[in-house]
């Protein structure tokens, strides 16, 4: 699977694209919501390791961040506590439903987000993005947590220790931060 995945993102990266250049993002978001059944089976948060056009873009502006020299930042203290990655839930339910009754349009709300994710990433460790920021991975990890058909990937999700230490089977925070 390891040999597999960046393949499997880059397919997946395409497909966002040729999504978003047709204006048919809802189907993005179609297959977002069919890949919540994913984690809540199997307890793997498959869409943000392999699906996820923020999580691939991150990965490849990681590398690039090293060679340019910059460090990881701490964390700022107003993320902790968990209230952010709510509050983006939340923000972007309420964009797609406004605009969509407003403006009888979809805003493209992903594009925020990766704009986001990517800024955060050159400033902070992307787990902080992931772990504190990512609409997307919040229904995802809490539905892993209740693993319907392999009580050990339930159990490994409610033992989170991380986006990239948990989900992407890495190095943990204070490793990369090391790094």
């Amino acid at each position: 699977m390891k040999k597999a995945a960046p393949v499997i993102r880059l397919l997946f990266l395409a497909l966002f694209v040729v999504l978003l250049r047709k204006g048919f993002l809802i189907g993005w978001l179609a297959m977002y919501l069919l890949s919540l059944l994913l984690p809540l089976l199997w307890g793997r948060r498959l869409y943000c390791m392999l699906a996820c056009p923020m999580n691939t873009l991150m990965s490849w502006l990681t590398p690039l961040k090293q060679k340019l020299g910059l460090k990881n930042r701490p964390a700022p203290a107003w993320l902790a506590g968990g209230v952010m990655v709510w509050a983006s839930l939340a923000l972007t339910v309420a964009v797609f439903l406004v605009s969509r009754r407003l403006i009888g349009k979809d805003f493209p709300m992903m594009l925020v987000w990766m704009a986001v994710s990517l800024g955060m990433t050159l400033v902070y460790h992307p787990d902080v993005f992931h772990d504190k920021v990512c609409p997307f991975g919040l229904p995802q990890g809490g539905l892993a947590r209740r693993s319907l058909l392999d009580e050990e990937a339930g159990k490994q999700a409610r033992d989170y220790q991380g986006f990239t230490q948990s989900v992407l089977g890495g190095m943990n925070r204070e490793q990369a931060a090391d790094s």
